[in-house]
């Protein structure tokens, strides 16, 4: 097999190949072993004696790289939906104190509401009963007044009538007297009247 210069090239040449062009698109810039460009894969490598000597052995350990990723990128997505669940939830909770409080300052209102209708509707009561109480009151003391005035006028009716009794009386006496006078004197002339003849 040519390889791009035109030179035979062998799987092995060509494993060597994908094995760096991997090393290099993970920056590890480290070359086929025994290519005499060598170099540490990373930083936590104290010594060459750490080299990796079976190609596929490295790309099979450098493969888990992804799937690291893959766990961390995981991780972080779910730390993501549980900082955005704690979220929502606590967006829930906080709508409903506000939607609570709402509700409590409707019913409140309500509340006040009610309360100035009944004192209202109450004192309309009152003031009507008061009012009809007065209405009955006068009524009562116009006909008190009416019953006394029709009293007072019998009443006046009746010493009217005593004082033309005690007239009559009077009068009647008075006439009992003149004629018990009128007796006593003709009474008296008649006496005088038959002593004088019987001396004469």
């Amino acid at each position: 097999m040519l390889d791009r210069a035109g030179h035979d090239s062998s799987p092995g040449d060509a494993m060597e190949g994908r094995v760096e062009e991997l090393w290099h698109r993970f920056g590890l810039h480290n070359s086929v072993p025994g290519s005499g460009n060598s170099e540490p894969v990373s930083s936590q490598q104290d010594s060459p004696s750490e080299e990796i000597s079976d190609p596929e052995t490295y790309v099979s350990s450098e493969s888990k790289s992804p799937t690291a990723e893959t766990a961390d990128t995981d991780a972080t997505v779910r730390s993501s939906m549980e900082h955005t669940d704690a979220w929502e939830t606590q967006r829930q909770i906080s709508d409903e104190l506000a939607e609570a409080r709402e509700i409590r300052a409707q019913l409140s209102q309500q509340r006040d509401q009610i309360y100035a209708e009944v004192t209202e509707r109450v004192q309309g009561i009152v003031e009507s009963a008061i009012v009809r109480a007065q209405g009955e009151i006068a009524d009562l003391k116009r006909h008190a007044i009416d019953e006394i005035k029709i009293v007072l006028k019998r009443i006046e009716a009746l010493q009217q009538e005593a004082v033309e009794e005690l007239k009559i009386q009077r009068i009647l006496n008075d006439v009992d007297q003149l004629k018990a006078t009128s007796e006593w004197m003709t009474t008296s002339e008649s006496s005088t009247f038959v002593k004088d003849g019987a001396e004469g």
